[in-house]
């Protein structure tokens, strides 16, 4: 009863805000301008896994958010650096150098490593080596694929700077006038 209680106080407490709030009408002209200009993400969410080397069973689900402008993809830090938030976009610049870093790193020492590995005997120190630095390798490319899979910040953080930013670009278009 409380929780009703609680909510109906709320309900009635926002309700003048929405009955006061004012939406801007656009002309034709107007709005396909503001299409071509205004920000928007699509979400994207799925699994992902495998099996493992005693049939044991890997997965993970993830939830991506993915930027647009207009009609055209942009990336996480373009996104938070058009809508005025230049630290939210460097830090989102970081996180894709890191995950790229990653991802390239753990590559190349997976090939080093069995390059290493199959040209030296077997139970040789080298072989070991080898061995040891392509597992290394496999699992920093892992980490770098699965920070694929993830934003630096989530999407409701996106929905507020998306709202902010498209309410001041149909004000900054009906200015124009």
């Amino acid at each position: 009863m409380k929780k009703f209680v609680t909510l109906f106080l709320v309900f009635l407490m926002l309700l003048p805000l929405s009955l006061f709030s004012e939406d801007i009408e656009l002309t034709t002209e107007e709005l396909k301008l503001f299409n071509q200009q205004k920000l928007s993400y699509d979400v994207q969410s799925g699994a992902f896994g495998g099996i493992g080397n005693y049939g044991s069973i890997s997965m993970s689900t993830y939830k991506l958010w993915v930027p647009y402008q207009g009609f055209n993809q942009i990336g996480e830090s373009d996104f938070f650096e058009l809508a005025g938030y230049p630290k939210e976009a460097m830090e989102a610049e970081k996180y894709d150098n890191i995950r790229s870093g990653l991802s390239i790193a753990g590559l190349i020492a997976t090939v080093l490593g069995g390059v290493i590995a199959l040209s030296a005997d077997y139970s040789s120190p080298r072989y070991y080596l080898g061995y040891g630095t392509m597992t290394i390798g496999a699992s920093l490319a892992t980490a770098g694929m699965y920070m694929y899979k993830q934003n630096k910040y989530p999407s409701n953080i996106a929905e507020s700077v998306m709202t902010e930013y498209n309410n001041g670009l149909k004000l900054k278009i009906v200015e124009r006038k």
